[in-house]
C-alpha cells in the first residue's frame, strides 16, 4: 500500500483563454491531469502532494494576455478560490517577454482574501506540449524556496561573493547558469561543492531537474506551516 503524504495542498486550475483553442490558452482536461500527476512525481520525495478540487474555464482576452508589470491580483480577484494554503494555478495564452510563469512567494502578512496569491503560466509549459517542470520550478517559489543561484536585488552584477542564494545550507553557492546542456560545472571554485545543475530552482534546462535538496525540503515544509498559519 501507498504510503499517504504528509501533505495534501488542495488545488485549482483556472483556465483563462483568449478563444476555445488550444493554442489560444485553453488547455484540455488531460493536460491538466499530466500536469498534477508531474508535479506529484517531482514532490512525492518530500511529501507533498497535490489534489485537483476543480478546474474553472473562462474566455477573456484582457485577462489571458498578461501585460508587463500586471499583477497576479488582476486575475485573483476574478478567480481565486480557497484559503491561503490552497494553490491556484491560472493558465493564460501569453505571459509577457520571455517569462514563462511565475509564483507569489509566502508572506507574514497575506491580508484575509489572498488575491495576489497565486502562480500564472504560459499554456505551453504544461504537457504534452512541455515537460511540466517549469511549474514545478513556479511551486517552489510558491512554497518559499528562491533560485540556488547568486543574484542581487539592487541591480548590481551578482558574484560568488556578492549577492545572495537561497538561504537554504546545502545548496552550493554558484552563478546564474548561461549554457544549455547539463553538463558538470563549478563557476564558484572556491566555494563549496559543484553547481546543482539537476536542482529544480536552478536556471539550468529543464530536462536536467530532478531534485530538491534536504535543506530545501525543510524549508518548503516550514513555509507550508506559515501559510497554513495564515488561514
Amino acid at each position: 500500500m501507498k504510503p499517504r503524504a504528509d501533505v495534501i495542498i488542495n488545488t485549482w486550475v483556472h483556465v483563462v483563454a483568449t478563444s476555445k483553442q488550444v493554442t489560444d490558452g485553453w488547455v484540455s482536461d488531460e493536460s491538466i491531469q499530466k500536469q498534477i500527476a508531474v508535479m506529484n512525481n517531482a514532490f512525492k520525495v518530500r511529501n507533498f502532494q497535490f489534489k485537483l478540487a476543480g478546474t474553472t474555464r473562462t474566455v477573456n482576452k484582457d485577462l489571458s494576455i498578461i501585460q508587463k508589470g500586471e499583477k497576479t491580483q488582476k486575475l485573483g480577484e476574478k478567480f481565486r478560490k480557497g484559503d491561503y494554503s490552497t494553490l491556484n494555478l491560472y493558465i493564460v495564452k501569453d505571459m509577457p517577454g520571455n517569462t514563462a510563469g511565475d509564483c507569489s512567494l509566502p508572506q507574514s502578512n497575506p491580508g484575509t482574501e489572498y488575491k495576489f496569491d497565486g502562480c500564472r503560466f504560459n499554456w505551453d509549459t504544461l504537457p504534452t506540449k512541455s515537460n511540466g517542470l517549469v511549474v514545478v520550478h513556479e511551486i517552489g517559489h510558491w512554497l518559499g524556496l528562491l533560485h540556488t543561484f547568486q543574484e542581487t536585488s539592487d541591480g548590481t552584477t551578482a558574484t560568488c561573493t556578492h549577492g545572495h542564494g537561497d538561504k537554504v545550507g546545502d545548496t552550493p553557492i554558484h552563478l546564474r547558469p548561461n549554457g544549455v546542456a547539463c553538463v558538470p560545472v563549478d563557476t564558484c571554485p572556491g566555494k563549496k561543492g559543484d553547481d546543482p545543475i539537476h536542482n529544480y530552482m536552478n536556471y539550468t534546462p529543464t530536462s536536467c531537474w530532478t531534485n530538491f535538496s534536504d535543506g530545501q525540503a525543510k524549508r518548503m515544509h516550514s513555509m507550508w506551516k506559515l501559510r497554513v498559519s495564515k488561514n
